[in-house]
């Protein structure tokens, strides 16, 4: 039997794994962040550079940016939930609330991660076993943890609180989003598997989530000569899709976007939006 001392060192050390491991994973994810965002302005100087070597190049076009969106994360405050990039490939899947601003500079805040409450459902269970982030739905408060690195945020999320401590998290009307298409999956028999590399299409909804309707929205597509910038794919009446209530399970996340309105540069349309690139899945950081 132990005794009352070697009782408190075994808490202790139990207490300090625990609070290792919660660092392990957020440093992980800071390290993630960091990481992908010099891989991004690397590979974004080196497409600039080749660019300027081009006779057509222009400063206006391929590499403008019209909007910075870092300076939306140069204000945290208490009670915000952020979107926080994942582990994978880095893109804004995982949410925190703020707790507290210890510090602006240097940076620390402190957040509680948000889990996904599946309350048993096995359509949740089984696509979280295949490596897929559920980013809509209820989400409960969990663990805290500190954050030293603003760099892992993407964006505040519009949320509605749902119940204490339970945040309910869908695409609002205007928001644009990346969502899993069909070149993602591929079937063995019945069973639906999850490609090595995840294909998307990007959305813009046209209405707010509901239980009952579900989604509008009309897919979008870049626009020539732009690298972030994009315009619906069709316009009209048969523009307009739905995505029904069993379809959000293949959203994957929120892309921070700004609606512009057609005077930013010569022959941009007024129905455009310019993309948070750090938001943007590699493959559609090319050239339009």
């Amino acid at each position: 039997m132990m005794t009352l001392a070697e009782f408190k060192q075994k808490a202790r050390e139990q207490k300090m794994k625990e609070k290792e491991k919660g660092k392990g994973k957020n440093a992980e994810v800071e390290r993630r962040a960091v990481a992908k965002k010099a891989k991004d302005l690397g590979s974004s100087k080196s497409r600039k550079s080749k660019r300027a070597e081009s006779e057509d190049y222009s400063p206006e076009g391929e590499d403008a940016r019209f909007y910075d969106f870092n300076k939306d994360k140069r204000s945290f405050k208490k009670g915000q939930v952020w979107a926080i990039y994942d582990e994978g490939d880095g893109m804004p899947r995982n949410y925190g609330l703020v707790d507290e601003v210890v510090s602006v500079s240097p940076f620390e805040v402190k957040i509680s991660w948000l889990e996904l409450q599946n309350n048993g459902d096995q359509w949740l269970a089984s696509w979280e076993k295949m490596g897929l982030h559920v980013p809509c739905g209820r989400f409960k408060v969990a663990r805290q943890t500190i954050s030293n690195s603003v760099h892992i945020f993407s964006h505040v999320v519009d949320c509605d609180g749902a119940a204490r401590e339970v945040y309910r998290i869908y695409p609002k009307k205007g928001s644009v989003w990346a969502v899993y298409n069909e070149a993602t999956f591929e079937y063995d028999g019945s069973n639906l598997l999850v490609k090595e590399k995840l294909c998307y299409d990007i959305l813009v909804f046209l209405t707010s989530y509901s239980e009952m309707h579900g989604l509008s929205m009309g897919y979008l597509e870049k626009v020539d000569g732009f690298n972030t910038v994009f315009k619906r794919r069709e316009i009209g009446a048969h523009a307009i899709r739905c995505l029904e209530k069993d379809g959000v399970r293949f959203i994957s996340h929120e892309i921070p976007a700004k609606k512009l309105s057609g005077t930013e540069a010569p022959n941009l349309l007024k129905d455009c939006w310019e993309l948070d690139p750090a938001s943007l899945p590699l493959d559609l950081l090319t050239f339009g």
